[in-house]
């Protein structure tokens, strides 16, 4: 959620509770909500979204330290059991790892599914669950859309280093072919867009350069996102130049940067992707910093959840740790 064609603005003092995030009076119809839920401890990542219509999904459910954290999440936030879908990124444990030891049910569990696990082991409850794999040996079956009500869309456009049928190519089969193979998708709701990538690679520390890949065929508007997810918990193995000049091009319009990182990751957000993002975005949050991320003056770490709440007039706004700042 960034910006930099103007200067950043000071955030606003005093917010709601971050388990009643504020939303605009101008409408009363239910907003769009995106919390990037703040695992503490190891490293681990998990957002959950509540649509206009209470549909609820979890994006990654952290490691199996962060289960019960992201359970009572769920029923903290206001989201129904059973939960309308679990969407895993890829296989790390610090991404899948908590989905054995939630303590509530779902619906639909999506991922790529058992295909080019090499590095990785598919979850106790994997084979169990009612799910939707999006890919085959052969290929993945895409774009794959998910209703949240009242027009909002969860739409997976990348799967297993593939997009609109073209595929990227031989991966290692090591962590970073996983990362490689993460799910890439966007939440939209009018003219909203967040774009999410779990730990996608960029190029950096000798990763495969899928964000080059996806850039050009990305569906995104010309204007590109509103938020972006900064993969691989911001570190400097991803966010590169052709991923923020598509996802969030220097045109002067207020955008978000987002990350899930923790100060698990010690350099993270790291210094170098801040700088890359410098004249792209108004702001990057995080949940919690690592101990060598600098202080940088577009960085807002939490320390807590972070909220983004969407109202269906077109108000955005990002709180967490007691501070709030509004978008648009």
């Amino acid at each position: 959620l960034l910006l930099l064609a103007c200067p950043p603005t000071d955030p606003l003092k005093d917010p709601a509770k971050h388990d009643s995030p504020a939303q605009d009076d101008s409408t009363t119809e239910s907003p769009l909500r995106l919390i990037q839920l703040d695992c503490e401890g190891w490293i681990g990542e998990s957002m959950l979204i509540l649509g206009p219509d209470g549909t609820t999904v979890l994006l990654d459910v952290g490691n199996d330290d962060h289960a019960a954290m992201v359970t009572d999440a769920v029923s903290r936030y206001g989201g129904r059991e059973p939960v309308d879908a679990i969407i895993l990124t890829h296989f790390h444990s610090d991404h899948a790892g908590g989905l054995d030891d939630l303590g509530l049910s779902y619906k639909n569990l999506v991922s790529r599914g058992p295909v080019h696990l090499d590095a990785v082991n598919l979850p106790r409850t994997f084979d169990t669950a009612s799910r939707t794999d999006l890919c085959t040996e052969s290929g993945c079956t895409l774009p794959w859309t998910l209703d949240l009500g009242d027009g909002a869309q969860l739409k997976i456009l990348a799967a297993d280093a593939e997009i609109l049928g073209d595929r990227f190519g031989s991966l290692p089969d090591d962590d970073d072919g996983e990362n490689a193979r993460s799910l890439v998708g966007t939440v939209s709701w009018g003219d909203f867009v967040y774009l999410w990538n779990g730990d996608l690679t960029g190029g950096g520390k000798d990763t495969p350069d899928l964000e080059s890949f996806y850039a050009s065929r990305l569906d995104l508007p010309a204007e590109g996102a509103t938020v972006a997810h900064l993969g691989h918990h911001g570190i400097n193995s991803s966010t590169w130049e052709s991923w923020i000049d598509r996802s969030l091009p220097a045109d002067g319009s207020p955008r978000l940067g987002l990350t899930g990182s923790n100060d698990s990751y010690l350099d993270a957000p790291a210094d170098e992707v801040l700088q890359r993002l410098q004249n792209h975005v108004q702001r990057v949050w995080t949940n919690r910093g690592g101990a060598l991320t600098g202080q940088d003056p577009i960085l807002q770490e939490a320390q807590d959840d972070v909220i983004i709440t969407v109202t269906e007039v077109g108000a955005v706004t990002i709180s967490g740790g007691g501070t709030e700042e509004r978008l648009r």
